[in-house]
């Protein structure tokens, strides 16, 4: 999903969102699927990332002195 975002971002950068040839306006189809393809791709990605954060978190907190900054952690 990330490689095919990355095609298309550089696809439209190439052509532009709008094409104007003689008297007609035509929107490229790109331009209309981009945004929900970045949103899914920054989605798998976040999915992918959090377990990582939320263990570096939880293993911060466990070496900070007292039990207040680690109990939301387990909780």
């Amino acid at each position: 999903a990330i490689g095919i975002s990355l095609v298309i971002l550089f696809q439209l950068s190439q052509r532009g969102f709008i094409n104007t040839t003689e008297d007609e306006v035509k929107l490229d189809p790109l331009a209309i699927i981009f945004p929900a393809l970045l949103l899914f791709t920054g989605a798998l990605v976040l999915l992918r990332l959090l377990p990582w954060v939320l263990r570096l978190v939880g293993w911060l907190m466990t070496k900070a002195r007292g039990m207040s900054a680690a109990l939301p952690g387990w909780h």
